[in-house]
């Protein structure tokens, strides 16, 4: 098998770019293992530059985030290569369209509880940008009781932004990859809790048409659990060699 593996540039991985690296490397490493493999590795900077008819029929798994990358990316598809993340399905997971397709899909969003839970409210706002792949440090902030210009850009439908509640409760990082059986979440969590969580977030990831992932939960004193963010390819930091052995597995279905 034939492989094009593309690191993530730095400014997208802000305080993770040794982390991100090591993933790719594990996943590069474990590619060795199919017979006749050739490994082919890039950094995102270096990608717009390449033949995309070279890599006809190759596999690509990339972790990048740029628009010029996505356009080569989907060059390259256009040749028979399959790519894991699809560029589209990134391009699609802005967090106004994650929670889109949250509502659509019937899984809990930090509004719906809210709204089920009126007990839940008046604990204070997040705001987001609806650019998942924005890297400067405020693009998620957390106010007590939002200023008058964030109200007056929520009430003029601002999509630059996205505005939910507040929900306390224990927080789970968790990580997936679609089309196996790997899921990973803290250990001390209940069996019923992993399940729902490994639910809803296969569902989300079928939505989005995403392979591989990961995100952050939030697990309320009363139960109730709910999503509040979901991101293409992470660095896998605890978990890195499961991830990586999944990663094996969803390429070698090809």
């Amino acid at each position: 098998m034939k492989f094009l593996l593309v690191y993530r540039d730095e400014r997208f991985s802000p305080g993770a770019v040794d982390r991100d690296k090591a993933m790719l490397d594990k996943v590069a490493q474990l590619m060795a293992d199919f017979a006749d493999s050739e490994i082919k590795m890039l950094h995102e900077c270096e990608l717009q530059e390449v033949c995309a008819a070279d890599y006809a029929g190759f596999t690509v798994i990339h972790m990048t985030r740029s628009a010029e990358a996505f356009a080569k990316l989907i060059e390259i598809q256009s040749f028979g290569a399959h790519v894991f993340n699809p560029p589209t399905a990134i391009k699609g997971c802005s967090r106004a369209n994650i929670e889109n397709a949250m509502e659509a899909n019937n899984l809990p969003t930090p509004k719906s509880l809210v709204e089920q839970h009126p007990n839940l409210a008046g604990k204070g706002w997040w705001v987001k940008s609806n650019n998942t792949a924005d890297s400067s440090p405020s693009h998620i902030q957390f106010f007590k009781t939002l200023p008058e210009e964030l109200v007056a850009r929520v009430q003029k439908h601002d999509e630059s932004l996205l505005v939910q509640p507040h929900i306390e409760g224990l927080g789970l990082k968790f990580y997936g990859v679609r089309g196996t059986d790997f899921f990973h979440v803290r250990e001390d969590v209940s069996p019923t809790v992993l399940q729902q969580l490994k639910d809803d977030a296969n569902c989300l990831a079928d939505a989005l048409s995403l392979d591989i992932y990961g995100g952050d939960a939030i697990l309320t004193s009363d139960g109730l659990l709910t999503i509040i963010d979901f991101n293409d390819f992470p660095s896998f930091s605890s978990c890195r060699e499961l991830a990586a052995e999944a990663i094996k597995y969803l390429v070698s279905g090809i």
